[in-house]
């Protein structure tokens, strides 16, 4: 009986393994989706600021990422099966980009090239952030 029993609990932790697993894949993948878009506003901005890019693709650019960083933040806030501070520190990150992107995309539209150059410090930390919580689900 013991046997049978020791059988069935490694059975039940082999099952909330792999239940476990594409959340967790999941999750990681959309933290890697945020460095992406987080570099991708840092390259964007950038870009604009230097003149190598119309002001069009910057708009439009800007309120594409704002939106998957917002659709991002939900999709990895309803994964309550990752760890819960590694979770919430990704969404806080998530929406802090959020909100930089809204802010940025509003520079962008007035043409305001000061407000976007002084907002890349704060863009540049994070990214950083971003890609540090990357590395650290993939290591």
């Amino acid at each position: 009986m013991a046997r049978i029993t020791r059988k069935l609990f490694g059975l039940v932790l082999l099952a909330a393994a792999g239940c476990s697993a594409p959340a967790s894949r999941q999750f990681d993948e959309s933290v890697q989706h945020v460095a992406s878009n987080a570099s991708t506003m840092n390259m964007l901005a950038e870009a604009w600021c230097e003149g190598r890019i119309p002001l069009g693709y910057a708009v439009r650019t800007a309120d594409l990422a704002q939106r998957n960083l917002g659709r991002l933040a939900e999709s990895m806030q309803s994964l309550g099966s990752v760890a819960a501070d590694r979770r919430e520190a990704a969404v806080r990150l998530a929406r802090e980009l959020e909100a930089w992107a809204e802010h940025t995309h509003g520079a962008l539209e007035r043409g305001d090239r000061e407000a976007v150059e002084g907002a890349l410090g704060e863009l540049r930390l994070l990214e950083s952030e971003a890609r540090r919580q990357a590395q650290d689900g993939t290591s």
